[in-house]
């Protein structure tokens, strides 16, 4: 399936904590989303066991909201045109190829996140918003993340600061992605001032992850019936180089490898650079320059057509 590209994919900057897309879906398929849920909560009298699939997710001093598998309430080709288009864009702008299955999760009084981070879940988190935010009656709901800094290197710890000045929040916008970095420590301020769901914060959640090299194009079937040969190469030596020095960097990068149909390697695109050592955010790493100038030096066999590779390097 060809998807068109989401509305300004220039906001996702290659080494930024966070990603925010607006009207990811689109007016028309979002409302589609939306209006399963309202048909869902519509009449209130009704009990039945098509009303009984929400799970009250109450861990105490950390989460508690209600959730449930999105295609209980929504219409499963719903869910599935918003989970094809997510696993196209994180592809395609993050160099990420496994998405989980969302969970619809919603909010009411005194539901919310206690901070934490989510490093053992995925490399990103998502969320998307199906909540009415512009018109909601409810205080809280927006997802804070703490700013990305190291608090005893610089003079920072020295300074006086409060709330925004040490995290940001991002409103839950209608049709709105929100993709953050799982290390960074966020939660979601406790709903306050509505008990009808229709009122509440609404959400699709889930995390994605980097597993390894992804081919697109005609050379899919010759690297996979030939292995990777030198590409596999150059890849496990960055990372032979990279375990050298362990507990120095940490974290993740993504490029796309750009073949012409003569072979050449004609360019590499960053996409993400989210490597962290002492310090915060790791720009320039020399081993990544070195990765990018062997890949650019490879020579595959020619082809029908031009083929994308996406390379990941990892830092734990």
């Amino acid at each position: 399936m060809t998807l068109p590209p989401p509305p300004r994919p220039h906001m996702v900057e290659a080494i930024a904590p966070y990603h925010v897309v607006p009207q990811f879906m689109g007016p028309g398929p979002a409302q589609a989303l939306r209006e399963d849920i309202d048909q869902h909560f519509d009449n209130p009298h009704l009990a039945g066991p098509q009303h009984q699939v929400w799970n009250y997710w109450h861990v105490p001093d950390a989460y508690t909201y209600l959730r449930t598998s999105p295609e209980k309430i929504i219409a499963r080709e719903r869910v599935d045109q918003f989970f094809n288009k997510l696993r196209w864009f994180s592809m395609t702008f993050l160099g990420m190829d496994t998405v989980s299955w969302p969970n619809l999760s919603l909010y009411v009084e005194g539901c919310g996140q206690a901070l934490h981070n989510d490093s053992r879940s995925g490399t990103f988190g998502y969320v998307y918003s199906l909540t009415h935010w512009d018109g909601r009656c409810f205080k809280g709901g927006e997802t804070l993340i703490f700013r990305e800094q190291d608090y005893w290197a610089g003079d920072r710890f020295r300074e006086a600061g409060s709330a925004t000045s040490l995290y940001e929040t991002i409103p839950t916008c209608f049709d709105q992605l929100l993709l953050c970095d799982d290390r960074l420590i966020h939660g979601v301020p406790e709903v306050r001032g509505t008990n009808d769901p229709r009122q509440g914060r609404i959400v699709l959640h889930g995390h994605i992850q980097v597993n390894g090299v992804c081919i697109e194009g005609p050379l899919l079937p010759v690297l996979q019936s030939e292995g990777l040969g030198l590409l596999g190469e150059i890849i496990e030596g960055a990372q032979a180089l990279a375990a050298r020095e362990p507990g120095r960097y940490h974290g993740f990068a993504t490029c796309a490898m750009e073949v012409a149909a003569d072979g050449r390697v004609s360019a590499i695109k960053p996409l993400l650079q989210r490597v962290l050592g002492q310090g915060g955010p790791q720009p320039e790493v020399q081993l990544l320059a070195q990765l990018r100038n062997r890949l650019l030096g490879l020579r595959f066999e020619a082809q029908a057509a031009p083929s994308r590779i996406t390379v990941p390097m990892f830092f734990e």
